[in-house]
């Protein structure tokens, strides 16, 4: 399932929006990254370190169909949406070169 999710955490509604191929993967690589202290986001980071694994819920906004609207949609949540842990100019799972 491809499409755009939220990570939020649950005390202080502070999220992180992304958008992925497949859903479900990038969940469990947020948390395995999350879990060995080196997520992308320092802030989701802190926050995760600070307040533990159970106060983050893992919500999928909006199911995208077409691969060519994934980031636009995004990018749509992106400008909408309270989003805390989203300051990195580069987007999870990306390399820069």
């Amino acid at each position: 399932m491809q499409g755009v999710y939220a990570i939020v955490n649950t005390t202080n509604g502070h999220m992180y929006v992304g958008s992925a191929m497949d859903i479900p993967a990038r969940w469990k690589q947020h948390q395995r990254y999350l879990k060995k202290g080196k997520h992308p986001s320092k802030h989701m980071q802190r926050a995760w370190n600070k307040y533990g694994e159970m106060v983050f819920s893992f919500k999928v906004l909006e199911v995208v169909r077409r691969k060519e609207n994934l980031i636009a949609t995004e990018q749509r949540y992106l400008d909408q949406l309270k989003k805390q842990h989203n300051l990195s100019q580069v987007r999870f799972g990306q390399k820069t070169s």
